[in-house]
């Protein structure tokens, strides 16, 4: 799904249509606007609410607006570059999962929920780290972003 997302290639709604289905083009989450990449992703109020939600949580500076252009700064290390990634890449499968969901039930998750998800997903992927070989820069870091298990 992250491949998708930062080839411009995930199946929206503008994709099927220019592909010539007939499809009803608004966001299935909320309904006010165009379903594209960037709506879906940046422009959604669900998905704006996603990603406030685990910038509140983590202390974080996610910029709703590029998430992709954060995640390739040449700032952190690789240890805060590879948790940023992954922080990424949750939010944009929650987001394709939410969407289909609703696409398909008709139901969606309250976005503190999903937030919650992502975060503990990527907590999941510090679990059996070996922490003594993190630098203090690392160490800090994590515990400013509350990732420390």
């Amino acid at each position: 799904m992250g491949w998708l997302y930062a080839h411009g290639a995930m199946r929206t709604k503008d994709k099927l249509i220019m592909f010539g289905l007939d499809v009803e083009d608004s966001c299935f989450m909320c309904a006010q606007t165009a379903e594209s990449i960037d709506h879906l992703m940046c422009d959604c109020v669900y998905s704006r609410r996603i990603i406030q939600e685990i910038n509140q949580r983590l202390q974080l500076m996610f910029p709703i607006t590029d998430l992709l252009g954060w995640c390739n700064q040449k700032t952190g290390t690789k240890l805060q570059k590879g948790l940023q990634f992954a922080l990424l890449w949750g939010i944009v499968y929650s987001i394709w999962q939410q969407r289909n969901k609703r696409r398909m039930e008709g139901m969606l998750q309250r976005p503190e929920r999903v937030a919650k998800y992502v975060i503990e997903e990527v907590k999941a992927r510090l679990n059996g780290r070996d922490f003594r070989m993190l630098t203090k820069t690392d160490i800090d870091w994590l515990k400013n972003t509350q990732l420390c298990v």
